[in-house]
């Protein structure tokens, strides 16, 4: 689905929103950009003026299917006030981070993108660990990460996942406080995560750390093209 470079946009101040799209330097648009996880009702219309304005096409890549997904947005506005505390760990795991080398065992449970997208996930998760991006991993006496989460490029809480094994062992709640913490040592100020709206485990777990919910979000996912690099069946 994703073609190029790939931006996140989220806002609450829909003048801001486009104040900042006209500032130069924010985004290329001289080339194609992907636009993912966009807000359909509040931010979509905003973008898509940008795009009208430049003279150029947005909307679906052509034989990509239409990414509308229903998601909470869980934002950590002051990552000094997050809940940190938890209990002991159980016996025989131990606290330590992913390496480059667990990139292939994330890519079989963590699916990113759209279909055909999949097979760059082992790809993603290589560049992540491989590159300093803040991870958190319960190691088992094998060195298995039985339950992990990783900084996304976009300053999200991601890939979070716990081994059927050892669910229901508040895990989950381990690996996002230590990745909160390794957020906010790294000077960051906020962070954030997307939860699907029946996810309601992980949704609970997000707001008793502290973060706000907000609910039930419509997302959409679409292409921008310069009117004279966009595919003809996109001009249309």
């Amino acid at each position: 689905m994703y073609n190029g470079p790939v931006a996140m946009v989220y806002s609450r101040d829909d003048g801001k929103l486009k104040e900042f799209l006209r500032r130069e330097n924010v985004l290329d648009w001289e080339n194609k950009i992907s636009f993912m996880g966009i807000r359909k009702k509040d931010d979509e219309p905003t973008i898509m003026d940008r795009c009208d304005e430049l003279n150029g096409v947005a909307g679906q890549t052509p034989g990509a299917r239409l990414c509308l997904e229903s998601y909470h947005y869980i934002i950590f506005d002051d990552l000094n006030e997050a809940a940190y505390e938890y209990d002991e760990l159980p016996a025989g795991l131990a606290l330590g981070e992913l390496k480059p080398r667990h990139a292939k065992q994330l890519a079989k449970h963590e699916k990113y993108g759209v279909g055909p997208d999949f097979k760059n996930n082992e790809k993603f998760f290589q560049y992540l660990l491989s590159n300093g991006f803040p991870s958190v991993a319960l190691l088992d006496k094998d060195d298995y990460p039985v339950a992990h989460m990783i900084q996304r490029p976009e300053n999200s809480l991601g890939a979070g996942y716990v081994h059927p094994d050892y669910r229901s062992q508040g895990l989950y709640k381990v690996v996002m406080i230590e990745l909160i913490k390794k957020i906010r040592d790294n000077d960051e100020k906020h962070c954030w995560a997307n939860v699907a709206v029946d996810n309601e485990h992980s949704t609970n777990a997000l707001r008793k750390l502290g973060g706000h919910v907000y609910e039930g979000e419509l997302f959409t996912t679409f292409e921008y093209h310069p009117k004279e690099l966009a595919p003809e069946a996109m001009k249309s």
